[in-house]
């Protein structure tokens, strides 16, 4: 039987994180590719595994959290605690 308790909260939360990170990824090769500075959906990479939050970047806004230094996650502002979210789509 499967563990059915909540022992793996955190294992999972980090696990669900890393795979919207990839996923965010794929979505910002994708996004390269398009012509325009359109915004795209992002999926919301907090640990909350029943978060379904997509936040609305352009590709310029997704690379500056990605590459300023300490790689910031993708937050919908409902996760936001230290005010460095991006927006989530409304």
């Amino acid at each position: 039987m499967g563990d059915t308790g909540t022992g793996g909260g955190a294992q999972d939360a980090h696990k669900t994180t890393c795979a919207f990170r990839r996923v965010n990824d794929s979505i910002r090769e994708l996004a390269g590719r398009a012509p325009g500075n359109e915004s795209w959906k992002f999926l919301c990479e907090c640990e909350d595994v029943e978060c379904r939050e997509l936040v609305s970047l352009t590709v310029g806004d997704f690379d500056a959290r990605r590459s300023n230094g300490t790689s910031l996650p993708i937050l919908a502002d409902c996760h936001d605690d230290a005010g460095q979210a991006a927006v989530a789509a409304g």
